[in-house]
């Protein structure tokens, strides 16, 4: 057995390992996406997500190995091999130096830390400079020594892979349900309900889109004739500027100042267990059915013990396995959204199903009230992407595209701001028939604006979250107290922790205005 044979089998094991550690590497920007603190609290670590993302390691790594192994085979083969296989070396060494700096600056923008290379990066000389000027730099440089750096860089990555693995196989999972649910049944005897709260959050729903020059949208036929017996505020911003950090501000019991440090170590101490949870909004409503319900966070979480009923509805955990492969890929790679057609149908079609679900549930809520009182805080994602309904609903057309593609029209968001109205319609017209609109204290609002308004500047989490009155919060609001049958305008600026008071004094019976202090 010649010397060549004997070490086959050590050099298979190690371009594996440089294999695993390269395509760890190079999909690290989609798994910041799931498993970095501030997201743990947003989506719930699923056990399929688990396993999608070691197959879309596997797939990718197998496929790097694979290759290599071919193209070295066949340079064996042929003359001159030796300056050949040198050169082959130094190309795989650029590649992987390419692939690291790529994911470093990806990490950087998705963290709110890199703002400021997006922009300097969009002069495409120097996206290429850092690109492929800098690895063709350094292999020049390094020379010999070039495989080597490029092979510790895929070592680095092979460990930090381990690690993933083993701190994933050991943080607690969630599997969530396909369905939510139903309501428990009622413990209170018909003819004994008092007034009701409802606290609707609608999802990236900007005051300035809805409310134009200060004047409701014509095409809103149901918030108008809310507006009539509601008091509207026309410069109301939301705890945060995503919906992670507002909605956590607007409901747990927290006195942090409007930072999003003091938002993020709320969220930290939250999913790790130093904070009990508990909406404050809940807390002393003792007397009530407390129920919530929404997307993309996760409120059994959130809220713990303190509801009667709490609902969470992600859509990303209802996608099949391979989309959701696919959907590392695409999140690490967004260009092969565009050489992929029509990639990731699925998940438009949960994000559907999961809105769907939603107003059934409101609907349950609605009709409960005819037993007995409700107090709801409800996370309706509409006007959010995908960008697929209009005031008669579903636009099947577009119900078939892929979401990457439904998410920045203007004309799209008009669409889904008119479906919001007609879903609200709908819940107004449910509390009618079981006549309980009129001494129901209905809040309604905004976790942040939509944060791919074309009219705004380009959106920076850090920046946008630093300002308390950053146009990415800046969201409609309307409250209508029990009783209030004539509409009012507030133009003073508030936020909308201001709502916590008033739901306070009317949780313990006293009158209420639905005019903020």
């Amino acid at each position: 057995m010649t010397a060549d044979a004997k070490t086959m089998p050590s050099r298979l094991w190690w371009r594996l390992l440089y294999a695993c550690g390269l395509a760890y590497l190079a999909l690290l920007p989609a798994f910041y996406k799931t498993t970095n603190l501030d997201t743990r609290f947003a989506m719930r670590w699923n056990g399929t997500d688990y396993f999608s993302i070691l197959m879309a390691v596997g797939g990718f790594a197998l496929a790097i190995w694979v290759l290599y192994g071919l193209v070295d085979e066949v340079i064996r083969r042929l003359p001159h091999r030796e300056c050949l296989s040198a050169g082959f070396r130094w190309v795989c060494g650029i590649v992987v130096c390419y692939l690291c700096l790529r994911s470093f600056r990806m990490i950087l923008e998705m963290s709110g830390s890199g703002a400021w290379l997006e922009t300097i990066l969009r002069i495409r000389p120097i996206r290429y400079g850092l690109y492929l000027g800098l690895p063709v730099v350094l292999g020049l440089i390094l020379r010999n020594r070039f495989k080597v750096v490029a092979r510790r860089l895929c070592v680095f990555g092979a460990i930090l892979g381990a690690l993933f693995v083993v701190t994933a196989a050991t943080y607690h999972r969630f599997e969530v349900a396909r369905q939510n649910e139903p309501l428990p049944e009622s413990g209170a005897e018909l003819g004994q309900a008092g007034g009701s709260m409802f606290l609707l959050i609608f999802d990236e729903c900007a005051y300035p889109r809805v409310f134009p020059q200060d004047a409701l949208r014509e095409d809103m036929p149901n918030f108008r004739a809310f507006g009539a017996c509601a008091t509207i505020y026309r410069r109301c911003y939301s705890e945060g500027s995503e919906t992670p950090l507002s909605i956590p501000r607007l409901l747990l019991k927290d006195d942090s100042p409007l930072r999003a440090t003091d938002a993020r170590r709320l969220m930290r101490d939250v999913s790790g267990g130093k904070l009990k949870p508990g909406a404050s909004l809940f807390t002393d409503a003792t007397n009530f059915f407390r129920a919530v319900t929404g997307l993309h966070l996760d409120y059994e979480q959130l809220v713990g013990d303190d509801v009667e009923y709490v609902s969470t509805s992600i859509f990303r955990s209802r996608m099949p396995f391979f989309e959701k492969v696919m959907r590392v890929w695409l999140d690490a790679f967004p260009v092969l959204g565009r050489v992929i057609e029509r990639p990731i149908l699925a998940e438009t079609g949960m994000f559907i199903e999961s809105v769907q679900e939603s107003e059934r549930l409101l609907a349950a809520l609605a009709a409960r009230t005819a037993k007995e009182p409700v107090f709801a805080v409800c996370h309706l994602a509409l006007p959010h992407y995908p960008f697929v309904w209009d005031a008669r609903g579903l636009l099947e057309e577009r119900a078939g595209r892929p979401i990457h593609e439904l998410t920045k029209q203007v004309e799209g968001y008009e669409g889904n701001l008119r479906y919001m109205d007609a879903v609200f319609g709908r819940f107004l017209d449910q509390l009618r028939e079981v006549d309980q609109f009129d001494d129901s204290l209905l809040i309604v609002t905004s976790d942040h604006a939509w944060r791919e308004d074309p009219a705004l500047p380009p959106y920076d989490l850090s920046a946008a979250d630093g300002e308390p009155f950053s146009a990415y919060k800046h969201v409609p609001l309307w409250i209508k107290a029990p009783g209030q049958t004539v509409g009012e305008v507030v133009d003073r600026p508030i936020h909308l922790r201001a709502l916590q008071p008033l739901v306070s004094r009317w949780i313990a019976g006293e009158p209420v205005s639905s005019v903020l202090e």
